[in-house]
């Protein structure tokens, strides 16, 4: 209770004097809050008998910081509070995050501008990042769940590194462009099974937060994006591209044992690493008419992994040799979509409960192949496969209300597969569709 007192206390301090000019490093006009709460009611659902509750909440709070030519932030997200592994320790042996899986660090960075003139500037910026560089159309469902594009990634997938952005305002709109070395590319894939609501990160992060990585790997990764005035409304164009060799997807630890002749057991502890190269292209198109009133637009993305390796990591979390898989299990995922969202303002209607509320709506569509899926077998009355080629269509229509930041929407979602990868609501893997019915509501500062 006392931490969530601080916490609160500090939210209402720096939320006192946003138009004050700063005078010092530490004057509370340098510092604004990042907020997002969101909490998802299912109302049905095709894979689960226990429908009717609360399920993927997001609770995410933090700060930006200005001050001159020096900028920061911090961005925190609630989590799970298991003890998931993490790097292996000076022992050999994997590690436990324990109490600090309670919050999952999704931005943490400083930044300094090195040229800032009237129309753009040139900053340098250290630490973890999200990168954007594609937009998604659509309702909550699309965006913040099944969207595979970098800023949807989990949170457990981090980007730590050092980039270059740069930003510039124009008569015509804006250009912002982004180029740095990282240790993951947070490239993801759709999930399947029960859990087919949401997507599964491909390279693993390290949520620990600490200043050993897993391997010597780096990612590189370039965005570029343009807000374009078009009429009244702005022309939203976003492309990006990362790559990065013997990225990491997978740890595996064993144990060996040996007993010498006076009955000392020894136990060796061995982390295995899953490897392959790893490239995430994304793009998108959009238009904005009328400050979101109406907005639509198309998105693509195209991931791609080599032939996975194995290797041994040592004393130096370094790989020095790798033994190639038995089976080609490289995989190329294409995804295109398309959305739109709009509200009641565009043919006047608004000031429903308050001022400035209005009725929204939004539909999107989105066509995925290429994942490589295995299932069947057992109990599931479904011939087994093997690393077959997965094809799905995503849809997704939601009706809300929303005032400023706040939004309440609900949500109708359904995802047909071309192989049983979903489960019915026995638990078993043998259904090629899933959908979902559900209310949301969502602050988002």
């Amino acid at each position: 209770m006392k931490r969530l007192l601080k916490t609160t206390s500090l939210f209402s301090l720096i939320a006192i004097s946003g138009s004050a000019f700063a005078q010092s490093a530490t004057d509370t006009a340098n510092f604004s809050p990042r907020l997002k709460i969101a909490s998802r009611y299912s109302l049905w659902d095709s894979y689960r008998k226990n429908e009717m509750d609360v399920f993927g909440s997001t609770a995410r709070f933090g700060l930006n910081y200005r001050y001159k030519n020096i900028f920061a932030t911090l961005e925190v997200q609630a989590g799970n509070p298991s003890e998931a592994y993490t790097n292996s320790s000076s022992q050999g042996y994997a590690t436990t995050n324990g109490r600090e899986s309670l919050f999952n660090v999704r931005r943490a960075n400083v930044g300094l501008d090195v040229y800032k003139s009237d129309p753009a500037s040139v900053s340098f910026v250290f630490g973890r990042d999200r990168i954007v560089s594609s937009i998604v159309y659509g309702p909550d469902a699309m965006v913040e769940n099944i969207a595979t594009n970098l800023d949807n990634v989990s949170s457990l997938t981090s980007s730590d590194g050092i980039g270059l952005k740069y930003a510039g305002k124009f008569d015509f709109g804006m250009i912002n462009f982004g180029i740095g070395s990282y240790n993951n590319l947070a490239a993801a894939t759709q999930s399947t099974g029960s859990g087919w609501f949401g997507n599964s990160s491909l390279v693993v992060g390290d949520n620990s937060f600490n200043s050993s990585p897993k391997t010597q790997s780096r990612a590189i990764q370039a965005n570029l994006n343009a807000d374009i005035t078009a009429g009244d409304g702005v022309v939203e164009a976003r492309v990006g591209y990362g790559s990065q060799t013997n990225a990491v997807n997978k740890i595996t630890t064993t144990t060996t044992s040996t007993t010498d002749s006076s009955g000392v057991t020894t136990t060796v502890y061995t982390n295995t690493y899953k490897v392959f190269d790893v490239t995430n292209t994304e793009a998108s198109l959009g238009y904005n008419y009328m400050n979101s009133a109406l907005r639509g637009g198309v998105w693509y993305q195209s991931v791609t992994t080599s032939k996975s390796q194995t290797g041994v990591l040592g004393a130096t979390n370094n790989i020095d040799n790798y033994t190639a898989s038995t089976t080609d299990d490289s995989q190329t995922i294409n995804t295109v979509g398309v959305g739109v969202t709009g509200n009641s303002k565009l043919w006047g209607m608004s000031d429903l409960l308050t001022t400035g509320d209005v009725l929204t709506y939004s539909l999107a569509y989105q066509n995925a192949n290429g994942q490589l899926v295995s299932g069947g077998g057992g109990t599931t009355g479904v011939t087994k496969f093997t690393n077959s080629t997965l094809t799905t269509d995503f849809y997704n229509v939601g009706v809300g209300y929303q005032l400023e930041k706040f939004a309440l929407e609900f949500n109708y979602a359904m995802i047909n597969a071309s192989k049983e990868i979903y489960t019915d609501n026995d638990g078993k893997a043998n259904a090629t569709q899933a959908s979902i019915f559900y209310l949301m509501a969502k602050l988002s500062l």
